[in-house]
């Protein structure tokens, strides 16, 4: 491929926000599928193939990391603010 081809993302705080339902694709097959409060979840994956995670969701990974649990890790801010202020 020349010089010229790019790849194209999604920002994740977006689809975390607009999507219902997500396809997460590598090398042109799809490798995960779901709603992305699922799909969200796989942390570790999702930054393996390059894509990564929802900016809220990272840093509650990373505080789980640290001890703090969840029941499941927030994809938006708002999520996130429900958990640590209502549990």
């Amino acid at each position: 491929l020349d010089s010229e081809f790019k790849e194209e993302r999604a920002d994740m705080d977006d689809v975390a926000d607009f999507a219902d339902f997500v396809y997460v694709l590598e090398r042109g097959k799809v490798v995960r599928s779901g709603r992305p409060s699922a799909v969200f979840q796989e942390v570790d994956f999702m930054e393996s193939i390059q894509l990564g995670v929802p900016k809220i969701t990272k840093f509650a990974a990373n505080l789980e990391r640290r001890g703090l649990v969840f029941e499941q890790l927030p994809i938006t801010i708002e999520e996130f603010t429900e958990v640590i202020t209502h549990g």
